[in-house]
This record gives structure tokens, C-alpha cells and sequence, in this order.
């Protein structure tokens, strides 16, 4: 009798969670996903910004990839308050790099004790007041945050289940014999809505630099290597920040500022250069390009150029015990591509420096100002070519010791 009982009550608990409740799937749900890597990794390397500044936006973009998942199990209402969280994080991410310092710190300090704090609607009134860059943007970009309210007012239609359609008990229970309660339309509008917020996300991002766009101009691109921010693909603007909208921000304050000290103060790299500084990436075959541009190398990339172009040999540098790597247009017959810091201790410690055996290939190690370089190669060197390596390098004149004057 007992076990009836609770048979019993678990039909009771399964009815009760699902009853009124549709699972609703997503067509789009893999494209937009892949989409909001793009905007995840679009994250802003400004010293200001760091760690606090992007969390926001990670947040926002979680907030975004929760609502989706909410709406499949059939929340949906959850779903769209998600959406609304998201819009009002990355205002918030906005409101606390744009305001005055003062202005900032103080009101850091009341969100972080959960004080009374300020709505979205007077959070936006205080950033177009005080807010530089959020004002220029609204006022260039009046349309833009025009249909971003509107947006805001459409989602909260659903979130407070404004009309009997956002019911539960009405949508979910009768929806097969009512045609306005179409599924498929019903997913389709909610993955609108989720086109429209990434779109809102990324323009609140653009607030904080420019470099997601700017960095897709190749005059700008070649000019700012090693950036920790991944600009938007032609793809990802295409679908989610309308061509119009775009051309308003590239006239705002923040993005010509941003693009003249690009252009006046960073000289343009040649391809493999920019290949060199981004990919740690040697064409052998560019010397006098490579060469031409040495002042915008790091030491250990011209070191690792003048090995490989001394050394026929070499096809890969490693450097920092092997924590950073410059591979060559040389194959290496070495199959894996992964490294261990471990490896590169021993072949440092080894009486034996030289042609030492490394899967498929061989290492050799020699020293330079203070640093230890691992030369990869398919076949063994002598030491005339570890000598004639370290003749060209002591040569040149880019690597020389700095002298301190008296």
C-alpha cells in the first residue's frame, strides 16, 4: 500500500512540473551559439577593464545562452526576463567605465554592497547625462537605441504575460487546436528576439573600444598584432548589427579617436611581419622583409628569425621552455603538435646539448643573453652551425645590450 502511495505521489509531482509545459526546439540554436563565440572572445584588453569589465559581458552573453535554453525546456517567459537581464547587464558594464571617476567608484561601491541602486531607465538617464561616449552614441546613433527601447518594451510584454497568449495554461494547453498558438512561429519570434540582443550586446560592447570593427579593416589589423580582442566577423555583423548602424558608430568620437591614434602612431606591418608578430609564423623565404621591420619585433622573435634563416635546418624555435614556439614554411617530421614545459627542462639540463632526440626530430639548445633557445630540426647540426647561429646574432645590432650612460 505504501508503495502505491509514492507511485502515487510522483505521478502527482511529474504532472504538476509538466503539465502545462512544451518543450519548444531552437532550428537556429547551433548558428547562434557559434555566433556568441565571436562576441565571447571579443573581450577588451584596456588596463581598466580587465577581469571586472568583461565579466559583464561573459554574463550577459550567459544570460543570453541561458534564455535559450530555458525556452527549448518551455519557460519561455523565463527565457525573455533572461534576454531583458542580459540587455541591462551590458548597460550596466557601460555605465561603469563611461561615468566620471568619482561618479564611478561611488556607485561601484553601492552595486557591491547591494545598495540602493539605480534602475535601467535612470541608469541610461545618468549615461546620457554624465556618460561621454554613451551620449555621443545615442546621439549618432539615435535609431539604433531607438529599437533598442523598443526591444525592451517588447520582451517585458512577455516577461509580465501581458495578454492571454503569455499564459501558461492558455498557450501550452491549447495551442494544438488554436492556430495563433502556432509552435513554429512562436520559436521563430523568440529567436528574433535573441538576434536582436546579440546585436544589442555587441553594440554595448563597441561603447567600451572599437577594436571588434576596427580590428576587421586590414590597415588597422596589420598595424595591431597580438591584440587580446578578436573583431567581429563579416559574418557576425552581417547578421546581427545592421549596416546602417555600423556606418553611425564609425562617426562617433570613440571610434575616429581610437582609429586616427592607430594610423598616426603604429606603422603598418608587412604580411609576414604581421604573420610573425600574430602567428609566430617564419617565412624563410622573406628575409629582407622580415629584416626591414626588426624594430617592431620582440628579442625573441628576431632570434628566432636569424636561427632560421642561418641554419637550414631549423624548422622550429622554441623559446621560454617552451612556452612560446615560431614554427617555419620547413615541415618538421615531428607529428604531435602539443609541448611539455617538462621536455624542454631536460634538454636544457643535458650534458649533451646538442641533437637530442625528440620524437620524430631532434632538439639543440644554446644560450643567448641570458635565455635558452631550442632549435627543432629533422636532421642532426654540427657545431659550426650552433656557432655560425650565435655569430649572427651577436652581429646584430637590434639585440645588442642597451648601454647605460654614467
Amino acid at each position: 500500500m505504501e508503495n502505491n502511495n509514492n507511485d502515487q505521489k510522483d505521478f502527482i509531482t511529474e504532472w504538476r512540473k509538466n503539465n502545462n509545459l512544451r518543450e519548444i526546439p531552437l532550428p537556429r540554436k547551433q548558428e547562434i551559439y557559434h555566433d556568441l563565440f565571436n562576441l565571447d572572445h571579443s573581450i577588451s584588453g584596456r588596463i581598466d577593464f580587465l577581469g571586472f569589465g568583461n565579466t559583464f559581458l561573459t554574463e550577459a552573453i550567459q544570460l543570453t545562452t541561458n534564455a535559450i535554453e530555458i525556452f527549448e525546456q518551455g519557460y519561455f517567459d523565463c527565457a525573455y526576463y533572461s534576454l531583458r537581464s542580459a540587455i541591462e547587464i551590458s548597460t550596466l558594464m557601460v555605465f561603469f567605465h563611461d561615468l566620471p571617476t568619482e561618479e564611478r567608484a561611488k556607485f561601484k561601491e553601492r552595486w557591491r554592497a547591494n545598495d540602493i541602486f539605480p534602475q535601467q531607465k535612470q541608469v541610461i538617464e545618468t549615461l546620457v547625462k554624465q556618460g561621454d561616449v554613451f551620449a555621443d552614441m545615442r546621439e549618432k546613433m539615435f535609431g539604433f537605441f531607438e529599437q533598442a527601447k523598443i526591444l525592451s518594451n517588447q520582451i517585458n510584454k512577455f516577461v509580465h504575460k501581458q495578454g492571454l497568449e503569455n499564459f501558461y495554461v492558455v498557450r501550452n494547453r491549447f495551442s494544438g487546436n488554436n492556430p495563433s498558438y502556432d509552435i513554429n512561429e512562436f520559436s521563430s519570434t523568440f529567436e528574433d528576439f535573441v538576434v536582436k540582443v546579440i546585436g544589442v550586446l555587441a553594440i554595448m560592447r563597441l561603447a567600451i573600444d572599437p577594436l571588434p570593427v576596427l580590428l576587421m579593416e586590414e590597415e588597422i589589423c596589420q598595424r595591431y598584432p597580438g591584440s587580446m580582442t578578436t573583431p567581429f566577423s563579416r559574418d557576425f555583423v552581417a547578421k546581427y548589427i545592421d549596416e546602417g548602424v555600423l556606418n553611425s558608430y564609425k562617426l562617433t568620437n570613440i571610434y575616429a579617436e581610437h582609429k586616427k591614434g592607430i594610423m598616426e602612431n603604429l606603422e603598418l606591418q608587412h604580411e609576414e611581419v604581421y604573420n610573425l608578430n600574430e602567428y609566430d609564423y617564419i617565412d624563410t623565404q622573406k628575409e629582407t622583409v622580415l629584416k626591414s621591420q626588426f624594430h617592431l619585433l620582440s628579442q625573441s622573435a628576431i632570434v628566432a628569425v636569424l636561427t632560421a634563416l642561418s641554419c637550414e635546418k631549423v624548422v622550429k624555435v622554441h623559446c621560454y621552455r617552451g612556452m612560446l614556439s615560431y614554427w617555419t614554411d620547413r615541415k618538421s617530421n615531428r607529428n604531435l603538435m602539443s609541448s611539455n614545459s617538462a621536455d624542454f627542462d631536460k634538454f636544457s639540463k643535458s650534458t649533451n646539448r646538442f641533437n637530442q632526440t625528440y620524437d620524430e626530430t631532434l632538439i639543440s639548445v644554446y644560450t643567448f643573453l641570458d635565455e635558452d633557445y631550442f632549435i627543432e630540426h629533422n636532421d642532426e647540426i654540427a657545431l659550426d652551425d650552433i656557432c655560425k647561429i650565435l655569430e649572427v646574432l651577436n652581429s646584430c645590432e637590434h639585440l645588442m645590450p642597451i648601454k647605460i650612460q654614467d
